[in-house]
């Protein structure tokens, strides 16, 4: 039987994951998993960084490439990848977009970043009717800037394959835990009708959800599947679970909403919205359900978690944390805390791109779900 760990989103060189991965005594001579370890990815393979040059730019987006390419070359019962909204981007914003074209907006991008405030509407406006559908100026240089045309059809590979999933049953500390990008709240229960048969009365169990987010994701990968066999454009559409982004507006829903303090939100602030959501109150987590995702790193959440955060999850650098809700109050701390409450999610990205490799955490899972 494997022992299998998670790591969070690999959003660095294949060096950094195969030292972090070496240190934790993973790897065998050949800088490949040993057969007696098994691994999980918690979504997000590109972007990662800032580009110092064009040349610099090309070399992250290769990145992205070789860490699916090392881990896709892993039998699929020794390593399970999850989904992760950068890597969906491919297919969905970015899917439009050749090399040549995508380097045009980041040209515009850069041009409207240096104008005074005052002039940028036009220019942004000019922009969103040139380049749709990113959704703003920013992307195109900031969270997509590593984008290549060669990352699309190894995104579509592994879709079409099977190899990404939405979601993975696993076990922690003697409790099933559901292992996806972001962490399912009361929004996506309600969208995948899924029936409460968990711990409590009204609480859903791992099985039952992980099985809605895979049934869903597989099937809208069938049918744009379908049309990429063909060579035809097709964008993935996820909808409701989770809205690509359209001009003016970045991706919302799962996939892309991450926890946060609704007390410290105006009422007017967008990333609140019900339909495509940035955001989510950590009591609207799906009741009873113990989940470890990625996408969230620390000091973030001490922005958005503020005043739940406790003094050790302060003081934490590369750690393994947990967001806690039990009887309506929440709590952020350090650590895996898998007791008993009404939901808990435990984070693992741990900036694996700054992160020293001795000093990176993973997850350990008692046992990973087969397919």
């Amino acid at each position: 039987m494997r022992r299998f760990f998670a790591v969070g989103d690999p959003q660095a060189e294949l060096s950094k994951l195969l030292a972090v991965l070496g240190h934790h005594g993973l790897l065998d001579a050949n800088e490949q998993l040993r057969p007696e370890v098994g691994l999980v990815s918690m979504g997000d393979h590109f972007d990662f960084g800032a580009p110092r040059d064009e040349a610099h730019r090309i070399a992250i987006g290769l990145e992205g490439e070789r860490i699916l390419e090392w881990l896709s070359a892993h039998p699929e019962d020794q390593v399970r990848i999850l989904v992760g909204n950068h890597d969906l981007a491919r297919v969905q914003e970015l899917a439009p977009f050749d090399d040549a074209s995508f380097g045009a907006a980041r040209e515009a991008a850069a041009a409207i970043a240096a104008m005074p405030e005052a002039e940028r509407e036009d220019a942004t406006a000019a922009f969103h009717e040139c380049f749709a559908p990113l959704p703003t100026p920013g992307v195109a240089t900031r969270d997509f800037s590593a984008f290549a045309a060669s990352q699309r059809p190894l995104v579509q590979r592994l879709l079409v394959s099977g190899r990404f999933e939405a979601a993975i049953e696993a076990e922690i500390g003697g409790r099933a835990c559901l292992l996806n990008h972001t962490g399912v709240t009361t929004r996506e229960l309600r969208l995948l009708e899924v029936a409460g048969s968990g711990e409590g009365p009204s609480d859903p169990s791992v099985a039952d959800v992980a099985g809605a987010l895979n049934d869903f994701f597989r099937a809208r990968v069938a049918e744009a599947g379908a049309k990429w066999a063909l060579d035809e454009h097709a964008l993935l559409d996820l909808a409701p679970l989770y809205h690509m982004g359209v001009p003016g507006q970045e991706a919302g829903g799962w996939l892309a909403a991450r926890p946060a303090n609704r007390d410290r939100a105006s009422d007017e602030d967008l990333a609140w919205s019900e339909a495509r959501p940035r955001r989510y109150d950590p009591r609207a987590l799906a009741p009873g359900l113990l989940q470890a995702v990625g996408h969230t790193q620390h000091k973030k959440l001490l922005s958005e978690l503020a005043p739940w955060t406790s003094e050790a999850a302060h003081a934490s650098t590369y750690e393994l944390r947990s967001l806690v809700v039990r009887g309506g109050n929440v709590r952020y701390r350090a650590g895996v805390d898998v007791s008993a409450s009404d939901a808990t999610v435990i984070f693992t990205d741990v900036r694996l791109l700054e992160a020293p490799p001795d000093e990176a955490a993973l997850l350990p899972l008692d046992a990973v779900r087969p397919r």
